[in-house]
């Protein structure tokens, strides 16, 4: 109520001081719902159905003009009030929550200043920057949660591609009595499937979780498939770069399990060497270790980001998604 108050209080000081030739108009009442945090977004009531989404209208304190705008959405929820010009920035910092307003739809020049030096704060795109303008209008978040206020706005981000990670190449056995020889198996590189999952814990800091697999024919020995599955946790910070861009040196761990169902197996003519051998393969290829490197974005369109990983982890690239 002490904001509502003040409103009221602001609005009778310029009844006071300054006057403005007003016409004769029916003007609508209705209510000021909630507003974006940047105060640039209002969501206002649509009681007597007097605008409609796409109209121009100006918002009224105490009949005196303070903001035009567009009617951006128009739901059951309210009606999204997006601010394009705002005439008093006095009045624009008094309107709060439940405060009652006037509309005007359409044409506001019978508004007349009498004080040509008042001077009108319009939204411009002066830059390509504004163009990357990412504001969900009915966004329940927009209006209740505060911001962290990193260089990327959501806290969100899933990414999905393919990297090169660790492989083996084709192995096999030769058995001479108790004892298994392998040849072939070196390690080498392959065409991994990954995603991962990111939030923005605060400002600029983000933890992700990153999951990979691959699969290798004939290893541990000729005629097996075996999956290899990749789990990684990193912490990153965000470093904003040029032209959209934004770099994320990061520290984590991974841990590598091996999916390999038929090593060991009993099958006909398989010896107990050759068994134990390729389940000891497997064993050995399992792994917990330090990952370390660097994440690069660059935004393309708003929302969607390139992404690229470049670490002792992995080296992976794909498209990223904030929300």
């Amino acid at each position: 109520m002490s904001n509502i108050s003040m409103a009221q209080s602001i609005i009778d000081a310029f009844t006071d001081n300054e006057q403005q030739e007003v016409a004769e108009y029916d003007l609508t009442e209705e209510t000021v719902l909630k507003h974006s945090i940047s105060k640039r977004i209002y969501l206002l009531t649509n009681e007597e159905n007097s605008f409609a989404e796409g109209d121009y209208v100006t918002m009224l304190l105490g009949r005196k003009p303070v903001v035009r705008g567009l009617i951006a959405k128009n739901t059951k929820k309210g009606a999204a009030f997006k601010v394009t010009k705002v005439y008093s920035g006095e009045l624009f910092n008094a309107i709060v929550p439940q405060t009652r307003v006037q509309i005007i739809r359409g044409d506001d020049s019978f508004f007349r200043l009498k004080k040509p030096e008042q001077k009108e704060e319009e939204v411009k795109i002066e830059s390509e920057e504004d163009l990357f303008d990412e504001t969900d209008l009915l966004d329940e978040n927009e209006y209740e949660e505060e911001s962290k206020g990193g260089s990327i706005k959501n806290d969100n981000m899933i990414f999905f591609g393919f990297g090169y990670a660790k492989s083996f190449n084709p192995q096999s056995f030769t058995v001479d009595g108790s004892t298994a020889t392998a040849s072939g198996g070196d390690e080498t590189n392959a065409i991994q499937l990954n995603g991962s999952y990111a939030y923005q814990m605060i400002k600029n800091v983000w933890i992700e979780g990153v999951v990979g697999r691959h699969d290798v024919s004939d290893w541990p020995h000729t005629g097996l498939q075996t999956t290899i599955w990749e789990f990684t946790g990193r912490i990153k910070y965000l470093i904003n770069g040029p032209a959209y861009t934004f770099f994320l040196p990061y520290i984590g761990f991974q841990i590598k399990r091996l999916d390999s169902p038929s090593a060991g197996s009993d099958a006909e003519g398989i010896e107990q060497a050759q068994k134990v051998a390729e389940l000891q393969d497997v064993a050995e290829a399992e792994d917990q270790t330090v990952a370390i490197g660097v994440t690069f974005l660059r935004r393309l369109v708003p929302g969607w980001f390139i992404k690229a990983d470049i670490g002792t982890d992995i080296l992976a690239f794909g498209l990223a998604l904030e929300f």
